[in-house]
C-alpha cells in the first residue's frame, strides 16, 4: 500500500464516519420513520409524542421498519442475551424458520458487529460499515486495474453515495450483498495479473460473504458477473500466455469459487430446503415482465426529482412517475416500481465522467464495465429476456427491475476511469476525448440553459408546452387515465409537482455547466489537472449528498416503538397465545394493513402475532387463512374482518385476542380493553377476546387422513371438530389411528417453552394424538420420555394442513418437541470443510511438470492498459 492509498482510504473513512457521527452524537436513530407519525397503535395513544408529524418519512423503506429491524432485534435477543442460535422464530405467523431465511442473515459475520452497539444503533452500524466497505472495495478494484489512488477513491465514493445506494441503505441486506461484488472482481483481476494466491482466498471469502449477506437474488447476479468477468479475462490472458497458463487460472478461480460456496453452505443448505416448501416460489413470466424496469425510468439518470421521492406513500400520484412509468393497457403502475426500485441516479457529474471513461476506454476492464452496465439495463428492462430467464432459480423470485444495480456499479467505476483522464496530463487520447466531449456538449448545454431560464420566467408557459407534447404523444392518458382536459386545466393539475422538474433542470444546468467549464479548462491548461480534480470531486460529492441525505435522515430516538398501555396489557395477558388484527369490514382491514401493527413489529415486545410477513414461509400456513384473513399472500397474512371473528381457523391458530385501531361495535360483548372508565378518552388499542381459542397443545383420540383442500373447506364451513379429532396429511410409518374413544382424563401442561423447543408433560387416558398448533416444518423432532426414564423418538406429522400432531401412548410422559433441522447440521459440516480447503489449498504447489509453462507476469493483463500513468 502506498502513501496515496492510505490517504485515499482515510478520506473514504472520514466521509462515511462524518455521516454516521451526525447520528451518533445526536438524539437520533437510523430508522426510516417514527411509528408515532404514521402507525397504530402509537399514533392512537393520547400520549402521542409532539412534533413527530414533522419527522423525516421514508415510506418506501417499509421493509426496514417492519421486517429487517425486528429481525435484527430478535437475533440480538437470542444470540446476545440468551446465547442461542436463532433457528426458529415463534413470534410471527404460526412460527417460522428463522436462520434458514436468507434475509435474517444470521450467519453473516459483518452483521454481528451490531451486537457491540446499543439496539437502536445497530441499523446505523450496519449501514455505515457497508457504506465504507462498498467504497473501499471499489477503490481496490480500480487500483488493481491500473488507476491512481485519487481516481480509485473517487470511484469508490461515487458508488457508496450513489442514488442506488441512497435508495437501499435502509434495506441493508441489499447493499451488503452488492458490497462484495467489487471485492470478488478485485480478487479475479489480482489473480489474472499474477498476484499471489491470497487473491484466490480473497475470492472465496467474497463469494461466501455475498451469499451470506442476505439477498440471494443479488448474490446470483454477482456470481454471474464474476463468472463473465473471469472468462473474458482468461481469454484475454490466453492471447499472451500459453494455454496451460489459462487453464491454471481457470482452474484456480473455479476451485476457490467452489470453496466460497462451501463457506456459505451454513446458509445455503437451510435456505434451499426452505425454498422447497415455502410459499414464495418462482413468479410467472407474466408477473416478472410486469415487474421490469420501465424504459422511461432511465430519465432518473438525469431527472431524479421528476420521478418523485421516498416520502410519498402513494408515489404513483406524482405526475412525473405516472407519465414516465405507467403503461397501458394495465392502468395501475406495478407496485414493485416504487421509488426505491426505480432510483438509478448516479450523479450528473458522475455520469459525465463515466462518459469520458467510455470514450477513453480501449482496454478489457473498461469494456467489461460497459458490458456490465448494458447487461444490467437489458436484464432490468427487456420483456423478452425476462421471459426467457423466468425459470432460472433465484432470478425468478424477485423483481427484474433490481438489475439496475449493475449499471449503478458500472457507471461509478467508469467515472473513476474518466476522472483519471482529467488527472492525466499530456497524452493524446485523453486530450482527444476531452476535446470531443467539450464541443459536443456545448449546444445541448446552451439549450438547457434556455429551458431553465424559461421555467423561471414563465413556468406556466413551459407547462403549457409540456401539456401539448403529452397530448400529441398520448402520454397524457397515463396521467389521468383518459384524454387530457383543456390545456389550462392541465397546467393547474401539473403545477404542484412542477417544482421537482424545475429543480432537476436547474441542477442539471449548474452541474452541467460546471462540468463543461472543468473540461474546457482541462483542455487548455492540463498542468492544473490536480486542482481541477479536487474541485470536481467536491462538486460530485455535493451533488450526490444532496440526493443521498434526504431519504436517509434519522428520526428522533425519543419514544421509538414505545410500549403503549394496550401493548403492555397484551404483554401481561397474552402469554404463549397469539393475537391478530381485526377491523370492522374487509375493506378497512386491507386499508389498515400498512399502518396498523405492521407485520413483525410485535416481535419487539415478545408478543406472538398470528399475522406477519416473511420472504420465505411454509406455504401451508397462509393457505390455512385463505378465505378468513383479509390479506393472504404467499409471504404472509394480515388481519380479519369482524364477520370472520368466529372462524375456527382463529381458534385452531391459538388467537386469544383480536386487536383493533378503533372500536368495533359488533364485537362489544367481547371487549376486554380498555377498561370502561377509559373508553371515552384517547385509546391506543381496542382488544377483544376469543373465548374459543385452543390451548398450546391438547390431546385427541381420533385421527383421519384427509387432503388439504378438504380440510380447509371443512374449516371454512365451521364444522372442524378440532377438540375431538385431528386431520393429518398422511399416516406416519408404523402408525395407524387408535380406535375412537370418548374424552378421558387427559392433561397437557407446558413445562418449558423457548424458541424451537417445547417441553410438555402429558397424561393421556389411552393412546391418542398430541396436537400442537405451531407450524409444521421438516426438522421438528419429538421424543417421549416415560416415568422410568426410557426414551422413544416419535414421528411429527402435519395436522390441520399447517400444524403438528404427535402420536403418544397412554399414561404419563414427558414429550419434548425440538426444531433441529438436518440442513443446518449439514451446512455447518460443509462450511467447516470449506474453511479447511481455504486454509490448505494455497499450500498446494504446482507439480514439476508445470514448470515449463510461461511464468505469471505481474502487471496489467493487456498491453494497452499501461498507456496511462498511475498517479
Amino acid at each position: 500500500m502506498t502513501r496515496g492509498d492510505a490517504v485515499a482510504i482515510a478520506v473514504l473513512l472520514v466521509l462515511v464516519g462524518a455521516l454516521a457521527e451526525l447520528v451518533t452524537f445526536t438524539d437520533r436513530v437510523f430508522l426510516p420513520r417514527h411509528p408515532d407519525a404514521l402507525d397504530s397503535p402509537w399514533r392512537q395513544d393520547g400520549g402521542r409524542l409532539p412534533g413527530v408529524e414533522d419527522e423525516p418519512l421514508n415510506y418506501v423503506a417499509s421493509d426496514k421498519f417492519n421486517l429487517i429491524y425486528p429481525d435484527q432485534r430478535y437475533v440480538r435477543t437470542e444470540l446476545g442475551d440468551h446465547g442461542r442460535l436463532a433457528e426458529w422464530n415463534p413470534y410471527i405467523l404460526g412460527g417460522v424458520p428463522h436462520a434458514a431465511n436468507p434475509l435474517a442473515a444470521v450467519f453473516y459475520p459483518p452483521g454481528w458487529v451490531q451486537l457491540l452497539a446499543a439496539p437502536e444503533d445497530g441499523p446505523l452500524v450496519a449501514a455505515a460499515l457497508h457504506l465504507f466497505l462498498a467504497a473501499l472495495f471499489v477503490f481496490m478494484l480500480m487500483r488493481v486495474t491500473g488507476l491512481g489512488s485519487f481516481a480509485a477513491a473517487f470511484g469508490g465514493a461515487c458508488f457508496a453515495f450513489s442514488g442506488w445506494t441512497a435508495a437501499h441503505l435502509h434495506n441493508t441486506q441489499l447493499l451488503a450483498t452488492v458490497t462484495w461484488w467489487p471485492l470478488a472482481l478485485f480478487a479475479i483481476e489480482a489473480r489474472l495479473r499474477g498476484r499471489g494466491r491470497w487473491s484466490l482466498m480473497t475470492l472465496s471469502l467474497a463469494i461466501a460473504m455475498m451469499w451470506l449477506a442476505g439477498f440471494p437474488q443479488f448474490a446470483l447476479m454477482g456470481t454471474l458477473v464474476c463468472g463473465v468477468w473471469a472468462a473474458v479475462g482468461i481469454c484475454a490472458r490466453g492471447r499472451r500466455d500459453d494455454r496451460g497458463g489459462g487453464r491454471r487460472h481457470a482452474g484456480g478461480l473455479l476451485v476457490f469459487t467452489l470453496v466460497g460456496f462451501l463457506l456459505a453452505s451454513v446458509q445455503l443448505i437451510p435456505t434451499m430446503e426452505l425454498m422447497e416448501y415455502s410459499g414464495h416460489q418462482s413468479s410467472t413470466p407474466e408477473s416478472l415482465v410486469d415487474q421490469r424496469f420501465r424504459p422511461a425510468g432511465w430519465l432518473g439518470l438525469v431527472l431524479p426529482g421528476f420521478m418523485g421521492d421516498a416520502s410519498d406513500a402513494d408515489w404513483s400520484a406524482h405526475w412525473g412517475a405516472r407519465i414516465a412509468l405507467a403503461e397501458r393497457p394495465a392502468p395501475p403502475v406495478p407496485a414493485v416500481m416504487n421509488w426505491g426500485e426505480r432510483t438509478v441516479y448516479p450523479g450528473l457529474l458522475t455520469l459525465a465522467f463515466a462518459l469520458v471513461g467510455v470514450l477513453w476506454a480501449r482496454d478489457r476492464v473498461r469494456w467489461c464495465l460497459v458490458a456490465m452496465g448494458l447487461l444490467g439495463g437489458v436484464l432490468a428492462t427487456s420483456a423478452g429476456l425476462i421471459e426467457a430467464l423466468a425459470e432460472v432459480p433465484l432470478f425468478a423470485v424477485g423483481a427484474p427491475a433490481r438489475a439496475v444495480v449493475l449499471p449503478a456499479l458500472a457507471l461509478s467505476c467508469l467515472a473513476a476511469a474518466g476522472f483519471q483522464v482529467l488527472l492525466d496530463g499530456g497524452t493524446s487520447r485523453p486530450r482527444r476525448s476531452v476535446s470531443l466531449l467539450t464541443w459536443f456538449t456545448a449546444v445541448p448545454l446552451a439549450a438547457l440553459l434556455t429551458v431553465v431560464t424559461w421555467s423561471l420566467v414563465d413556468p406556466d408557459g413551459l407547462l403549457a408546452v409540456i401539456v401539448d407534447v403529452l397530448k400529441s404523444t398520448g402520454a397524457g392518458e397515463r396521467l389521468v387515465g383518459g384524454a387530457l382536459p383543456a390545456t389550462g386545466a392541465c397546467v393547474e393539475l401539473l403545477r404542484g409537482d412542477f417544482a421537482d422538474l424545475q429543480g432537476d433542470l436547474i441542477r442539471l444546468a449548474l452541474l452541467g455547466g460546471a462540468a463543461w467549464v472543468l473540461l474546457a479548462v482541462r483542455l487548455r491548461r492540463p498542468e492544473v489537472s490536480l486542482r481541477l480534480g479536487i474541485v470536481a470531486a467536491v462538486l460530485v460529492m455535493a451533488d450526490l449528498l444532496c440526493f443521498f441525505v434526504p431519504p436517509n435522515l434519522p428520526i428522533k430516538e425519543d419514544g421509538v416503538f414505545r410500549a403503549t398501555p394496550g401493548i403492555r396489557w397484551l404483554q401481561e395477558n397474552l402469554g404463549q397465545d397469539r393475537f391478530m388484527r381485526v377491523s370492522a369490514d374487509e375493506g378497512e382491514a386491507l386499508a389498515e394493513y400498512p399502518t396498523f401493527f405492521v407485520p413483525n413489529t410485535a416481535m419487539l415486545y415478545g408478543l406472538r402475532d398470528a399475522q406477519g410477513w416473511r420472504e420465505q414461509i411454509p406455504r401451508w400456513y397462509p393457505e390455512l387463512w385463505r378465505g378468513t384473513a383479509a390479506a393472504v399472500m404467499s409471504v404472509g397474512v394480515s388481519g380479519v374482518a369482524a364477520d370472520k371473528a368466529d372462524s375456527p381457523v382463529l381458534d385452531l391458530a391459538r388467537v386469544r385476542y383480536l386487536v383493533a385501531s378503533r372500536r368495533v361495535p359488533s364485537l362489544d360483548d367481547r371487549l376486554v380493553y380498555p377498561p370502561p372508565e377509559k373508553r371515552d378518552g384517547p385509546v391506543d388499542l381496542w382488544i377483544y377476546a376469543n373465548p374459543d381459542a385452543r390451548p398450546r397443545a391438547w390431546m385427541v383420540h381420533q385421527a383421519r387422513v384427509q387432503a388439504d383442500d378438504e380440510v380447509l373447506e371443512r374449516l371454512r364451513r365451521g364444522d372442524g371438530a378440532v377438540d375431538r379429532e385431528v386431520l393429518i396429511d398422511a399416516w406416519p410409518d408404523g402408525f395407524t389411528s387408535p380406535p375412537a374413544s370418548s374424552a378421558g382424563d387427559d392433561h397437557v401442561e407446558v413445562a418449558r417453552d423457548t424458541p424451537g423447543r417445547l417441553v410438555l408433560t402429558v397424561k393421556a387416558d389411552g393412546p391418542g394424538w398430541l396436537v400442537v398448533n405451531d407450524t409444521w416444518c421438516p426438522g421438528w423432532r419429538a421424543t417421549a420420555e416415560a416415568a422410568d426414564g426410557a426414551q422413544e423418538e416419535l414421528p411429527v406429522v402435519r395436522a390441520w394442513t399447517a400444524f403438528m400432531a404427535v402420536p403418544v401412548e397412554s399414561g404419563e410422559q414427558r414429550v419434548v418437541l425440538e426444531y433441529v433441522p438436518a440442513s443446518v447440521t449439514w451446512g455447518v459440516v460443509l462450511t467447516g470443510i470449506g474453511w479447511i480447503g481455504l486454509l490448505l489449498l494455497p499450500l498446494v504447489r504446482r507439480t514439476p511438470s508445470s514448470a515449463g509453462h510461461a511464468p505469471e507476469v505481474s502487471g496489467p493483463a493487456d498491453d494497452e492498459e499501461v498507456e496511462h500513468v498511475i498517479s
